[in-house]
């Protein structure tokens, strides 16, 4: 029987060598696809886990059949392939020109 006192533990807080976490292959906002099912989108989200495995959520660009947008898929890191920058693009698309009153009457005063 024990007299009521508990043990201390040492906790080791130090991670494993075997654990060892490394950077992730792609950027939030990189267009990417699966290679297996042609699935792609744009990265929303990304987690490393314990074991060593990033993952990360896709976000596809399309809407599905009723307009809405379709929902993310999370995938491992060595199932997906980078298509381009995505959002992280530096090309910045030029506005489109919509017009206005002031096109239509330059001279007019306000």
């Amino acid at each position: 029987m024990s007299d009521g006192k508990r043990k201390k533990r040492k906790i080791d807080c130090e991670k494993p060598e075997s654990h060892n976490t490394y950077d992730f292959i792609f950027e939030l906002g990189d267009h990417v696809e699966h290679i297996i099912h042609g699935y792609n989108g744009i990265v929303a989200h990304r987690s490393q886990w314990l074991t060593g495995c990033n993952t990360y959520g896709i976000i596809p660009r399309d809407l599905d059949k009723d307009g809405a947008p379709k929902e993310h898929k999370v995938f491992d890191e060595n199932q997906l392939i980078k298509l381009n920058d995505g959002l992280n693009s530096k090309e910045k698309t030029k506005p489109k020109e919509t017009g206005g009153p002031e096109k239509l009457w330059p001279n007019v005063s306000r």
